[in-house]
């Protein structure tokens, strides 16, 4: 007796044939620890704690950095920043003195009230290395210190950019000839050890005139 085949068949023997061997398996890289991490392994978990609250204190040192020196240079040029300006309902020249004189306050107060906290923050910043330095080796110190100043180089330059085209926006409302003083800043890629970054010079500096 002659057998037939089916198509069911003929797809069976077909896929029988035609299966391939597994695939080898691909090994996935390990990804390698944080620093962090080494630094618990090696040193035990005081030391990462103190390394986030270094890292965080240069952050926070070169943001306060920068809003020092741009509300200083407001204040140099007679320029109230929009954030610290108030505004009356009445309509009189008296009101806007008041209300100029206040602003002009108000400025003063928060320019000492970021040195103050610079201060502090700078104070804590120091006391922590010193407890770093005593944990860790020199070869991972000085690692934890490149980290940090890259860092605070970074929140400096983003800053010193905002800044920079406010004070141009400023300058413009007030129609004042001068030069702006983020305009002699070389370069805005400065890290600095001590995290003041580059010190604007705020003396005003007059537009000088155009050549005939």
């Amino acid at each position: 007796m002659i057998r037939t085949t089916t198509p069911l068949d003929q797809t069976s023997d077909s896929a029988e044939s035609t299966t391939s061997p597994p695939s080898p398996t691909t090994s996935t890289p390990t990804p390698q620890p944080s620093f962090n991490s080494t630094l618990s392994s090696l040193f035990g978990p005081t030391a990462p704690s103190l390394a986030k609250k270094s890292s965080h204190l240069t952050e926070r040192m070169a943001t306060y950095s920068c809003h020092i020196s741009f509300l200083k240079a407001c204040r140099d040029h007679a320029f109230i920043p929009k954030g610290l300006r108030l505004s009356s309902p009445i309509t009189s020249t008296r009101a806007t003195e008041v209300l100029s004189t206040a602003s002009n306050l108000l400025l003063t107060v928060r320019l000492s009230y970021y040195r103050c906290q610079y201060g502090r923050s700078k104070k804590t910043y120091d006391s922590t290395l010193v407890q770093l330095e005593s944990l860790l080796t020199p070869e991972y110190f000085q690692k934890l210190l490149h980290l940090n100043t890259k860092k605070s180089g970074y929140t400096h330059r983003q800053h010193l950019l905002t800044h920079q085209k406010k004070f141009a926006a400023l300058l413009t409302e007030y129609d004042a000839p001068f030069i702006s003083p983020y305009s002699s800043l070389a370069s805005l890629d400065i890290p600095s050890p001590t995290f003041h970054g580059p010190l604007l010079t705020t003396t005003p500096r007059q537009t000088p005139p155009p050549r005939l």
